[in-house]
């Protein structure tokens, strides 16, 4: 059986095998908490076999984002991007070579929020870049989950978390859903 994911590409069969070795293995594994500060989103990396995790290290104006990958078969960690993240939460794969992460931002000393945003990641390169502009040129809340839907269209929440927790300034508009469509960039 082939499995078809939501951004259009074909999952071999060993990669579902090992997607659900993986899944399987990660419920018994005591050793994923043990490595990890603040996690957040989950994203599995099916070429290599490999749990994506977002990850905040210290807090406040302080905290850096941190993507870290863990292989299942040989239980070890790397960091993956170590540069570029405030505080992310939601990852999601674009395509073979780039994550999409919800980046909640933070709270500069200023009182003014900074970084909140849905950037492209190469675990690679270890590199991270703008993908969505602001709706609107108004800030984003708090951006936190994301998805994609069968037709290339990334979707993502962006909650009033970031102000909750103390780390964003308050709300410039209400909670929302968006979407974001990858082929007509709007």
């Amino acid at each position: 059986m082939q499995l078809s994911c939501n951004t259009g590409v074909l999952i071999p069969d060993d990669a579902v095998s090992r997607m659900d070795a993986a899944i399987a293995n990660a419920k018994v594994q005591e050793a994923l908490s043990t490595e990890l500060v603040q996690p957040g989103g989950l994203a599995y990396g099916w070429l290599e076999g490999a749990l994506y995790i977002t990850d905040i290290v210290g807090s406040g104006t302080s905290a850096q984002g941190l993507v870290r990958s863990y292989d299942i078969a040989g239980k070890t960690y790397a960091t993956r991007i170590d540069q570029g993240l405030s505080n992310p939460h939601g990852i999601a794969w674009l395509n073979s070579n780039f994550l999409v992460i919800c980046d909640q931002g933070e709270l500069g000393d200023d009182g003014q929020g900074r970084n909140a945003a849905v950037v492209a990641a190469n675990p690679q390169a270890n590199s991270v870049e703008a993908l969505v502009p602001p709706w609107h040129n108004i800030a984003y809340n708090s951006p936190r989950h994301v998805v994609f839907d069968g037709d290339a269209t990334l979707w993502f929440s962006d909650p009033t978390f970031g102000f909750e927790l103390g780390i964003r300034p308050a709300p410039t508009t209400l909670p929302y859903v968006y979407g974001y469509d990858m082929r007509t960039k709007a």
